[in-house]
């Protein structure tokens, strides 16, 4: 599997069709057990399907990855709305 730093890298090159496809493909993989964790998954791939612009699927993907480090901001709306997965 690709590393997730340097996918959300390449999003940057891709179309916007390209970079939703890829990013729902990407998120899809993605094991999840409980069903809070679905449902986090779920509204990540309903936010990139519904992203008006390619920067918009791009910083999901980046906040995806910062978050999947440990650095998402302690309190912040996406860190409520995402915490399970």
């Amino acid at each position: 599997m690709i590393e997730y730093q340097t996918f959300v890298k390449s999003l940057e090159t891709l179309s916007f069709e390209e970079a939703k496809a890829a990013s729902v493909e990407m998120v899809s993989k993605r094991e999840v057990r409980t069903i809070n964790q679905k449902t986090a998954k779920a509204q990540i791939i309903r936010d990139i399907q519904n992203a008006p612009s390619h920067d918009e699927v791009v910083r999901i993907m980046w906040q995806q990855y910062l978050a999947s480090q440990g650095l998402r901001t302690q309190g912040s709306a996406w860190k409520k709305k995402y915490d399970s997965i």
